[in-house]
């Protein structure tokens, strides 16, 4: 007798569980299909202010300038135009 008390109790809180969190869903306006409207996109991702990789300056910029601004300064000869400013 105590199992199928413990068995019922075990599937009214499923269910109670279950009941929740399909209100919750409701509640959130959640839909299936498709919507109409504008959407935003956010801004790059950019590396922070400041930042040097071996003297160059890559702050401000997104992760594919900022490898191609470092590539371009360590092939070519003029190394020491590309360095940032020493502010130090």
């Amino acid at each position: 007798m105590r199992r199928i008390g413990l068995a019922l109790l075990f599937v009214l809180g499923l269910g109670a569980a279950g009941g929740l969190s399909a209100g919750v869903v409701a509640a959130t306006g959640t839909t299936t299909g498709t919507t109409t409207g504008t959407t935003t996109t956010a801004p790059p991702q950019t590396i922070a202010p400041g930042v040097t990789i071996g003297g160059v300056d890559v702050g401000d910029l997104t992760s594919a300038d900022a490898l191609a601004k470092v590539s371009t300064c360590f092939s070519s000869l003029s190394y020491s135009s590309c360095l940032a400013p020493d502010w130090s």
